[in-house]
């Protein structure tokens, strides 16, 4: 694969793969599953989990929402 790719860099101009990229995607970059919360204390989800709140609802829902939101604030308690 090196080979082939260094011929095409000197045949090709602005070749879009190099003998670099070679090696960058030779070498192990993989992590331990428990990484992020040990590290980083967040816990990964599936995207389809989290993305409820992006779906559309109807205009009329949304303004039902809002009008019993505002009101359950302005009730003491």
């Amino acid at each position: 694969m090196r080979a082939i790719t260094v011929f095409l860099e000197g045949v090709i101009p602005n070749f879009p793969i190099s003998s670099f990229w070679l090696d960058y995607f030779a070498v192990n970059r993989t992590c331990a599953v428990d990484s992020m919360p040990r590290i980083f204390g967040l816990m990964p989800a599936r995207f389809t989990y989290r993305l409820d709140y992006l779906i559309r609802k109807p205009w009329y829902q949304r303004a039902w929402n809002a009008i019993t939101k505002r009101i359950s604030n302005l009730r003491p308690g």
